[in-house]
C-alpha cells in the first residue's frame, strides 16, 4: 500500500497500515482518502524567438576538418558559399576565432593568384614580340623587352611569398570598412568578427580565376554579391542596407578619385 505524506512530500511501500511517515513522523492521511500524486515539475519557460534564434546551432563545414577531411571540408564550404550563401551566412558561427576563416581565404585567394600568374606567362608567350622581328622592324627595342620579362620574373616570385600577408591585410581592411559603416549607421549586430569572417569567407570567388580573360570579373562581382548576402544575413538587414554599406564606400571612392582627376586638371588648365 502507498502512503503520501504532506508534510515531507514522501511516498511510502508498505504492505503494513502504516499512520505515520516513517522518514518525518507525521501522520498519514485516513485509509480510503484519494490517493496523492507528487506534483509534476514545473515546465521549463518558454524562450523568446530571438534567443532561440541566437541559440541555434551554428556549422560551417571548414571548421569541421576533423570530420569531413580537409579537402572534404574545403570543397563543401566552398560550394555552400558560393552557390547557397543566404543558408550558409544564416548558420555561419559568428565566434570561434579568426584562425579558420582567415586560412580558407587565403587558400582560396593564392589559388585564384596562381592561376591568374599562369594566364599572364602563357599569353606573354603566346603574344611575344620577339617572335614577329621581322614585322616591328629595328624599332622594337629587343633589350628593353628583355629586361622587362627578367622583372616581371622576378615579381611574381616575390609576389608568391607576399601574397598571404597582402590578402590578410586585405581582410582587416575590408572588413574595418564595412564594419566601422555598420557602427555609424546602427546597423551593426553582432562584433567586428563576424564581419571579418564574412569577408573571408566570401573569398571562395577567386577559383573563378580559372576562366581566362573574364574570370577576375566574374569573380569581383559575385564576391560583392556575397558580401551583401553575408551582411544582411549576419547583421539581420534589409537588401537595401546591405547595399548602402557595401556601395557607400565604392562610392566615397569614386568622388574622392573624381575630384582629385580634376583638381589636377584645373591645376594644369589654370598653369596654361
Amino acid at each position: 500500500m502507498k502512503r503520501y505524506c504532506k508534510n515531507c512530500q514522501r511516498i511510502t511501500d508498505s504492505e503494513t497500515e502504516l499512520r505515520s511517515c516513517p522518514q518525518c513522523g507525521a501522520e498519514f492521511e485516513p485509509i480510503g482518502a484519494p490517493d496523492y500524486k507528487l506534483p509534476e515539475p514545473p515546465l521549463p519557460p518558454v524562450q523568446p524567438q530571438s534567443q532561440q534564434a541566437k541559440t541555434e546551432e551554428r556549422y560551417t563545414p571548414w571548421e569541421d576538418r576533423g570530420k569531413l577531411g580537409f579537402i572534404g571540408s574545403l570543397f563543401e564550404t566552398w560550394k555552400e558559399s558560393l552557390f547557397n550563401p543566404s543558408g550558409f551566412f544564416r548558420k555561419m558561427p559568428i565566434k570561434g576565432g579568426i584562425g579558420n576563416p582567415i586560412l580558407y581565404g587565403l587558400i582560396l585567394g593564392f589559388i585564384g593568384l596562381v592561376f591568374q600568374m599562369m594566364y599572364n606567362r602563357f599569353f606573354g608567350q603566346l603574344f611575344d614580340p620577339s617572335q614577329w622581328n621581322h614585322y616591328l622592324g629595328r624599332d622594337f627595342n629587343y633589350d628593353f623587352y628583355e629586361f622587362s620579362r627578367q622583372v616581371q620574373s622576378i615579381s611574381y616570385f616575390f609576389l608568391v611569398f607576399l601574397t598571404p600577408f597582402l590578402l590578410a591585410a586585405w581582410f582587416f581592411i575590408a572588413s574595418g570598412i564595412l564594419h566601422l559603416i555598420l557602427i555609424i549607421f546602427g546597423w551593426n549586430k553582432e562584433d567586428f568578427e563576424a564581419t571579418f569572417r564574412i569577408v573571408t569567407y566570401t573569398e571562395g570567388t577567386s577559383f573563378f580565376e580559372i576562366v581566362p580573360f573574364v574570370g577576375g570579373l566574374i569573380a569581383t562581382i559575385w564576391q560583392f554579391v556575397l558580401i551583401i548576402i553575408g551582411i544582411k544575413e549576419v547583421h539581420k538587414l534589409t537588401v537595401g542596407q546591405a547595399l548602402i554599406v557595401v556601395f557607400l564606400p565604392l562610392i566615397f571612392c569614386c568622388v574622392c578619385c573624381c575630384g582629385f582627376f580634376f583638381m589636377i586638371f584645373g591645376m594644369a588648365a589654370f598653369s596654361y
